[in-house]
């Protein structure tokens, strides 16, 4: 968003050739065009999906794992989002989460050895 505003503050309204599209993640999944198309045109969607809904009589919104497997999957995402480049990038943080995962891997297989 911050690179759409930039170019063009008015980027939500503004008429001409789309040469950019943006998806609004925050309400219903909306792909829009910037600048908005001034002629219609036919679009092809590629792909899209949404994962499927869990049984929350079965399983009360959550799957069964092991609990560690919880911490290893936060600190593989926070790894993931602070290695990304660009202004939420942190290095620092991104390579201490990888070595949290890396201490939980070791635990896990030590674990798994019965030692």
């Amino acid at each position: 968003m911050a690179e759409l505003e930039s170019r063009d503050p008015a980027f939500q309204t503004a008429p001409g050739t789309p040469d950019h599209w943006y998806e609004d993640l925050l309400g219903a999944p909306v792909i829009s065009l910037t600048p908005v198309p001034d002629s219609s045109a036919i679009l092809p969607v590629v792909y899209t999906a949404w994962p499927p809904e869990l049984d929350a009589a079965e399983n009360n919104h959550s799957l069964l794992a092991p609990a560690p497997l919880k911490s290893y999957i936060a600190m593989a995402v926070i790894a993931a989002a602070y290695s990304e480049e660009g202004e939420s990038e942190m290095p620092d943080i991104a390579q201490h989460c990888k070595g949290r995962m890396a201490m939980i891997e070791q635990a896990l297989t030590t674990y798994g050895r019965g030692i």
